[in-house]
């Protein structure tokens, strides 16, 4: 039978400039892991215009999957991106409409409202299905990872990509914890990932 798929988990901890002491709060942050791609789901992932806020701030989708937008407020709301890779404006449109937008680039990518200049989305497009986004703990999970070889990575949306590559993460179990991994301006300083069976040397 082939091995189980298990469980990647940990705490990201993101540090204010300087590097001294943790943000207020730890979400906003995308970890994901590296490796073979996934198709896209077939369901586009939702968001909501709330608020005059994006909800969620922060998304993850596979490359190639689609993404509506739902207008919930009683005003008219729009979503653009200006990107070389991917160049659109939706429109304005009033409550309870949508629109669909489809990202077939990996990359991140901004989303703004050119009516409420406080509207920011940021899209985070990934190659594999294999991610999560912190909580305010910094807590994340991702789970079903099949046993194999990746390099975890974290973004987040102050700027900046850290990664951490450790091999076969997996070793064929089913269960896959973290340490706390330390971010700051792009520089990943430690984490440990260790199943029940593998002890990590020093």
């Amino acid at each position: 039978a082939a091995p189980a798929a298990g469980a990647v988990a940990g705490t990201v901890r993101v540090l204010e400039r300087g590097g001294k002491s943790p943000l207020p709060s730890q979400a906003h942050a995308v970890v994901y892991l590296r490796g073979p791609a996934t198709p896209p789901p077939e369901q586009a992932a939702q968001v909501q215009q709330v608020d005059k806020t994006f909800q969620p701030r922060v998304l993850a989708i596979v490359k190639g999957q689609a993404v509506t937008f739902h207008n919930s407020d009683r005003v008219r709301h729009n979503a653009f991106c200006h990107d070389p890779r991917k160049n659109f404006d939706l429109g304005r449109f009033p409550k309870g409409e949508t629109r669909t937008e489809t990202f077939p680039e990996a990359g991140f990518y901004k989303v703004y409202c050119d009516i409420h200049q406080q509207m920011v989305l940021d899209i985070a497009v990934l190659e594999n299905r294999y991610f999560a986004v912190t909580d305010a703990a910094g807590a994340f999970r991702i789970a079903g990872v099949p046993p194999g070889s990746y390099t975890l990575a974290i973004w987040h949306i102050y700027g900046g990509t850290a990664e951490l590559d450790r091999g076969n993460l997996l070793k064929g179990t089913a269960a896959i914890w973290g340490k706390d991994l330390d971010w700051h301006n792009g520089y990943c300083r430690w984490m440990e990932v260790v199943d029940p069976n593998y002890k990590v040397k020093p």
